[in-house]
């Protein structure tokens, strides 16, 4: 779903519906627990967008070899996961203010799962903060 003033996150589209299957919002996994995200499948080294202006709340260690930058964008918080961890392909820092459009990471590659696993995790969280 297209949401007005929210930019794509990915500078291509990625290569498999969100909407549906293990790419979907709160499907299962193997562990028993729901997937709190959407996976956009995408090349390692996709570039990665701020969907809107914010700043960055926190930039760290996520899943699988792979880091997570957290944006503040006023109306909500997200969680853009699975980036590349080589801070080479990190643009942001903590405390960093960023307008929509500006890129964050890259896409990364987790290690050690035997799925597919070049893509963008994105989370959304409801946020009472404003920038």
């Amino acid at each position: 779903k297209v949401i007005d003033g929210w930019l794509y996150p990915l500078e291509i589209k990625g290569a498999a519906d969100c909407q549906t299957g293990a790419r979907r919002c709160g499907s299962n996994r193997a562990s028993g627990r729901k997937d709190a995200g959407v996976e956009l499948y995408a090349p390692t080294g996709t570039v990665v967008r701020a969907m809107a202006a914010g700043r960055v709340l926190n930039v760290y260690a996520f899943y699988c070899n792979t880091y997570a930058i957290e944006i503040d964008h006023g109306s909500f918080i997200a969680r853009y996961g699975e980036v590349d961890k080589d801070e080479d392909n990190i643009f942001v820092e903590v405390g960093d203010v960023v307008a929509r459009g500006d890129k964050l990471g890259k896409v990364g590659k987790l290690v050690g799962i035997k799925v597919p696993s070049n893509m963008l995790h994105l989370e959304m969280y409801a946020s009472s903060r404003f920038i």
